[in-house]
């Protein structure tokens, strides 16, 4: 029956393009094409080809292309939601989608332009536009999309209307009175400046107009923002609106492209005083701005302890951190940003040496580091018989419950993970949430409460893929981690003059800092911040599909915790709207990081080890027995088959069967995307 469907699935892909419509795949569990650039298919159809090898056999949807070359606008109505437009449109050829809504299909008018308006939930798909079509399963509702009306006549269908393009919120050129954008936003002077920025970029301003009209507006507040501010905002606005312009197709291809090293990390990270250190050792270093900056965030949130918090429902949230820095090779230079900021702690705090130390290589030696009294009942003997018992100190345990892990071979630790029995995983899972921590074997009574590790770590992007591939070791440990691609920044070939280098005002501001973070207790979001934080919640813990997904699965929470590090540099209980940008300017970059390390990576080493060898071969493509002899036979054939799954589910690869003299051949072949990449 499931052969039978997959070849169903072709058939009606090829129903829809004799009709003149332009169909690529969908991928599995998403609404986004599943290809590694749809728009050249604005331009060409798809060939029969590639029509068979994207739907016959494989598990994927179906997806349209509106607009001139398919002949098609779409008006997607979702009249059940609150609030909607009830729209009844005359036409003989309509669809419900998974979720409920209701689409109309047209004939293509040039008069009316892709948009959405989320207020009457009118969502117009016309020339650029992309749409899913039956029999596509929903992945939120797990409904199928279906036609409401036959289909038999496709091609016969009345001009969209005209009067559709009045719901369009912003059509394109459209402009506004200044003493409108004046009085739009409500709170913060960065919040407002911002809002108006994106309110002019999605009304088709140019950058030149948009930087004019938001300094017009900047000038009648009291007091106004510099104008480097006001361009940040813009550059903003820009980039956001870009994401927003390609959202039907970002996440394919954020998981099938070839991800390139990330952009430098956005200035709004160098907020406040980390900016001025970063700033300030810049010039006489070889590392990575991006790494120093990150070495002194996490050293100050663990130097101040976890008496700071924000509380999120029973969850509470101390300034550790735990970060990787990877860089391409060894010369990344990682080191070299450890040693500014480790001398400069090192002047504050002299105990505070004390409490960075090296090596992770098991559970009870973390724990150890940071134990608690242990204590031992002992018998108390009267004429050789027991009579009672008291309490004897066998150890002193340790008092400062600071640790900063610095671990330069962070591919021992990685490797130690995969040791049968090794508790290390499940301790540094324990250290990131509570810090209490224990282990449950009896010839260790050492345990440890109310601990405060950090863990700075140093790793090439070879090693990390190496040894870092099982998904539920990225799930449960990787997603602790803030990983950040590193690079040497420049060459100092006479190494560099930083003890000429006056560093005085800056260790009595972190002083203050430190004694201020030290002191405070509950950390809490600024009024003018709350609303800022309520809409970028949702696209930070909506979660995304696959390794990805797995290993970006605490973003929200690392967000807060960067968040609270900024606002306590800044000698504030309250996050306000700066320190909130300068977090998520961090997590942007690590997000970024994250693509690019993992690209192409399913979280699975035999799907991973499959997918190595079908790039290499000859043709990019290999029989079910030669995938076999890749493991010397020794894996059983199931393991083999949910590998092949996994790699087919996230269009890596598909299968065919080819038909020889004898029995046909099960053959798989690297998708398309795939195969450029390699080439």
């Amino acid at each position: 029956m499931k052969a039978k469907k997959m070849q169903n699935l072709f058939e009606i892909a090829k129903k829809y393009a004799k009709a003149g419509w332009v169909v690529v795949p969908v991928r599995p569990g998403t609404k986004y094409p599943g290809l590694k650039s749809w728009a050249e298919y604005e331009k060409r159809r798809p060939t029969d080809e590639e029509l068979k090898s994207w739907f016959e056999g494989n598990n994927v949807g179906i997806g349209l292309i509106t607009g001139e070359l398919s002949g098609i606008t779409v008006v997607d109505n979702d009249s059940h939601k609150p609030g909607a437009k009830q729209l009844d449109l005359d036409t003989p050829l309509i669809a419900q989608s998974g979720g409920g809504g209701k689409h109309f299909f047209f004939k293509f008018n040039p008069k009316v332009s892709t948009f959405k308006n989320e207020k009457l939930k009118v969502d117009v798909r016309s020339e650029g536009g992309f749409l899913v079509l039956p029999p596509t399963t929903h992945p939120e509702t797990g409904n199928k999309y279906k036609w409401l009306t036959r289909i038999d006549k496709l091609d016969e269908l009345p001009v969209c209307p005209d009067e559709i393009q009045k719901y369009n919120p912003t059509p394109p050129g459209k402009k506004v009175d200044i003493k409108e954008l004046v009085g739009v936003p409500e709170g913060g002077r960065d919040d407002s400046m911002l809002r108006l920025a994106n309110s002019l970029i999605f009304r088709r301003y140019d950058k030149v107009e948009a930087l004019e009209t938001l300094l017009a507006v900047n000038r009648t507040y009291d007091p106004p923002l510099s104008e480097n501010i006001v361009k940040q905002k813009l550059e903003q606005a820009i980039k956001f609106f870009n994401l927003r312009k390609e959202e039907d197709n970002y996440e394919s291809a954020v998981l099938s492209e070839k991800v390139s090293w990330p952009a430098p990390i956005d200035e709004q990270a160098f907020h406040g005083l980390s900016g001025e250190i970063v700033k300030k050792i810049a010039p006489h270093s070889e590392a990575d701005e991006t790494a120093i900056l990150i070495n002194f965030l996490a050293a100050f949130g663990n130097i101040i302890g976890d008496k700071a918090h924000f509380r999120v429902e029973a969850d509470r949230h101390p300034a550790r951190l735990f970060c990787v820095l990877a860089g391409e090779t060894s010369k990344g230079r990682k080191g070299t940003s450890w040693g500014y900021i480790r001398n400069l702690f090192k002047t504050i705090d002299e105990n505070f040496e004390t409490r960075v130390q090296e090596g992770l290589s098991s559970g009870e030696g973390l724990i150890w580091a940071v134990r608690d009294k242990i204590i031992k009942k002992t018998p108390i003997k009267e004429h050789g018989r027991i009579i009672d018992y008291e309490d004897q100190i066998i150890d002193e345990g340790v008092d400062d419950k600071r640790l900063l892990v610095l671990e330069t071979e962070f591919a021992a630790t990685l490797r130690v993970l995969e040791r049968e029995g090794n508790t290390l995983s499940a301790i540094i899972r324990r250290a990131w949430d509570s810090g209490n921590l224990q282990t449950l074997t009896k010839n260790s009574p050492a345990k440890a409460t109310g601990a405060h590790v950090s863990i700075i770590g140093h790793i090439t992007r070879e090693e990390l893929l190496r040894y870092l591939n099982d998904i539920e070791e990225i799930n449960g440990f990787g997603n602790r981690f803030l990983w950040l691609c590193v690079k040497r920044s420049k060459m100092l070939p006479h190494g560099s003059d930083i003890e000429k280098v006056d560093f005085s005002s800056l260790v009595e501001k972190v002083k203050k800092a430190i004694d201020f973070a030290s002191n405070t207790e509950r950390i809490e979001w600024a009024p003018e911040t709350r609303p800022i934080w309520e809409k970028v919640y949702p696209l930070l813990s909506e979660g995304k599909p696959g390794l990805i997904g797995g290993i970006t699965a605490r973003s929200e929470a690392y967000v807060v915790r960067l968040s609270c590090i900024y606002a306590l540099l800044d000698l504030s209980d309250r996050i306000k709207p700066h320190h909130l940008g300068a977090a998520l300017a961090v997590w942007d970059f690590v997000e970024a990081s994250i693509h690019y390390i993992f690209q192409n990576r399913t979280g699975d080493p035999v799907a991973n080890r499959i997918y190595e060898a079908l790039l290499v071969s000859e043709e990019g493509s290999m029989t079910r027995t030669e995938i076999s002899n890749l493991f010397g036979r020794n894996q059983p054939s199931e393991r083999i088959t949910a590998a092949l799954e996994i790699l087919q589910s996230n269009t890596l690869a598909t299968k065919e069967f080819v038909a020889t003299e004898g029995r046909s051949v099960e053959t798989w072949t690297i998708a398309n995307f795939a195969k450029e990449e390699a080439e």
